[in-house]
């Protein structure tokens, strides 16, 4: 194990000093008892809390959590990292993955009978069948996860899966059951939780935006923005730029649209985040058509081809319609069982 975390801590390198220094610390501690959570709760929460700002040193805990789960027979934190490390998939467009890892997870909840465990697989699948261009299952298991939550009364998480159905009403064009979820969303502002206040802001931006109320967007957008730069929300910095580059195109400011358009570009591009930097070409393309700046659209019409082709290439194409055909059949055999249950009567 120590010469595990001696490799974890070589990776950690490019970080603050600080912090690599701080988690070799911290994990060595937990590795010789000296913490009271636990080794592999601890490696978890530890992975959890880094993940904004750090997703891959994060991913690397979540593996080592896994390990340690695995030594230990401890199925529910086994489940936990196997969140951990669908998330990260996911983030970085291994779909593939990332649907294997949270089958694993699933299987688990469902023998421990774990709701609020299923209630964030089932979250969590939300997002990749959205990925997958299959919204209407997505929004499904989106409002079947709200559901779970509120079953188990877990309200924190409520308020996150709340915060989902705002965007997906608003991409709908569902404007009226979205200003439902944000009057719900203010009632439940106790549980908002840390990261709640950058997708709250978020949300809310894009609703004003799509309703044309320009300035309270941006001034949503803003509050999204200063959050994430403090918190190191590295992703949500290069969404929320890219956001607030729209919503000034949207208000003929070009200016502006370019400069945070071009942000967002390059946070996107240092840190390989494929999906954010593939959105940042689609709307400086429009920035520069709408700009009369027909070699620059041109170009970037290449880069965004480009980059699409390699997210989206043949062989991914057949890996993600194999995994929706694996998900799909995992949907029915959870009917199934749930009649088999409904069906049993003891002797």
């Amino acid at each position: 194990m120590f010469g595990k975390i001696l490799t974890f801590k070589m990776a950690l390198e490019p970080m603050r000093k600080w912090l690599s220094i701080a988690l070799f610390l911290v994990i060595a501690g937990v590795t010789n008892g000296q913490n009271d959570l636990g080794e592999c709760r601890y490696l978890l929460t530890l992975s959890d809390s880094i993940y904004s700002s750090l997703p891959d040193s994060s991913f690397q805990l979540g593996c080592l959590a896994e390990e340690c789960a695995l030594k230990k027979a401890d199925s529910i934190n086994l489940a936990k990292a196997h969140i951990i490390k669908g998330r990260y998939y996911l983030l970085k467009s291994m779909l593939q993955e990332c649907g294997a890892e949270i089958n694993k997870a699933y299987e688990i909840y469902s023998l421990k009978n774990n709701v609020s465990g299923l209630a964030r697989v089932l979250k969590l699948k939300s997002i990749l069948y959205s990925r997958l261009g299959n919204e209407e299952e997505s929004f499904k298991l989106l409002e079947e996860s709200c559901s779970l939550y509120r079953k188990d009364k877990n309200y924190p998480e409520v308020y996150s899966v709340l915060l989902n159905l705002s965007s997906s009403y608003i991409t709908k064009g569902m404007m009226e059951k979205a200003a439902k979820v944000f009057d719900e969303l203010d009632q439940l502002a106790e549980f908002k939780g840390r990261k709640g206040e950058y997708f709250y802001n978020q949300n809310k931006g894009i609703y004003e935006s799509a309703l044309k109320n320009y300035q309270a967007a941006e001034s949503n957008f803003l509050k999204a923005w200063r959050f994430a730069k403090l918190r190191k929300m590295i992703d949500s910095e290069a969404t929320i730029l890219m956001l607030l580059g729209k919503n000034s195109r949207f208000r003929n400011d070009l200016k502006s649209a370019e400069k945070y358009l071009l942000e967002s570009e390059q946070i996107s591009r240092e840190n390989k985040l494929d999906q954010e930097l593939l959105d940042a070409y689609t709307e400086l393309v429009l920035l520069y058509q709408q700009s009369l700046d027909y070699k620059q659209a041109f170009n970037y019409q290449l880069k965004k081809e480009e980059l699409s082709a390699k997210i989206m290439n043949l062989e991914h194409v057949n890996k993600i319609a194999s995994l929706e055909k694996k998900l799909a059949v995992s949907e029915k055999q959870k009917e199934v069982d749930s009649e088999k249950e409904s069906c049993y009567c003891p002797r």
